[in-house]
């Protein structure tokens, strides 16, 4: 089924034809005016070794459309949205939860995407809180200026202390107590996707409870595996370091929570995931 803003932009110039990239890839929400914005270009950069490529991030997490149906009947087990986020601002937002890590890696292999890791979450963020701030324009996946107002509330979706508990899933899996070992879907600045298995360095490391850091410290000067650094200040974030797991980022009416070493198995409706995928 053709998304009606799509329709109601082809009648306006005059064309009976959708080009098909646009009736297939826009499955994440999208509001009652003609566009909305549904990925943020990153630009190729430098992290460590490595190049890493152009990315379109989705702005949201992802929701499940009727599109999606086949997916349902080619996967071991139920897609659908089990949340919305009812934040007060211009639309609501449906989300996809209720699924594994390994069912979320199934997921986005399944619809062609690729997974979002922690560094690539990192830079993401802060490409939404320095547009949302004003510092910097920030691209959408059709080469367009993203509104500051989308990116605001993008940001504060993320990121705003309240209630419902926003949850999602990162690609990123550790090992090793005492030297934690990254394992993560990169995309090198040739495009070619690999696997990768890193030791993390430099890293903040806290014994016994998670410790509370900074949040803007960490987005301006994470590690190349995404990591707070050593020296990261004190603030409202709250860290667990990397132990064996994986890793989700969430924020609930208590707070903002980076959890290095989340169990793999666990289920939550209001736990999503973020898709990624390579810019043409």
């Amino acid at each position: 089924m053709v998304n009606k803003n799509l329709r109601r932009i082809a009648d306006r110039l005059g064309s009976e034809d959708l080009p098909r990239e646009e009736a297939e890839e826009i499955i994440l929400p999208t509001s009652d005016i003609d566009y909305v914005p549904s990925y943020v270009l990153l630009e190729s950069r430098f992290h460590g070794d490595y190049i890493q490529s152009d990315l379109l991030v989705g702005l949201h997490r992802l929701k499940y459309v009727s599109r999606m149906k086949g997916l349902n009947m080619k996967l071991p087990f139920d897609v659908k949205n089990t949340v919305i986020d009812d934040d007060g601002n211009r639309y609501k937002k449906n989300f996809i939860g209720n699924i594994s890590y390994d069912e979320s890696m199934q997921l986005i292999k399944a619809m062609g995407h690729l997974p979002v890791n922690l560094r690539v979450f990192v830079d993401f963020l802060k490409e939404l809180r320095d547009g949302a701030r004003g510092k910097k324009n920030v691209f959408d996946e059709r080469g367009n200026k993203i509104d500051q107002s989308i990116l605001e509330s993008a940001y504060d979706e993320i990121v705003q202390v309240r209630g419902p508990d926003r949850i999602e899933r990162l690609n990123d899996s550790y090992a090793g107590r005492n030297i934690s070992v990254v394992q993560r879907t990169v995309v090198e600045g040739n495009g070619r996707v690999v696997q990768r298995a890193d030791v993390c360095r430099e890293y903040l490391k806290i014994d016994g409870k998670p410790g509370r850091i900074d949040l803007d410290h960490w987005l301006n000067y994470a590690t190349s595996e995404g990591l707070p650094p050593k020296n990261t200040p004190r603030g409202n974030l709250i860290y667990w370091p990397p132990m064996e797991g994986g890793i989700r980022f969430g924020t609930n009416s208590y707070g903002t929570n980076l959890n290095c070493s989340a169990t793999k198995l666990d289920q939550d409706s209001n736990m999503g995931i973020r898709v990624c995928k390579l810019k043409k």
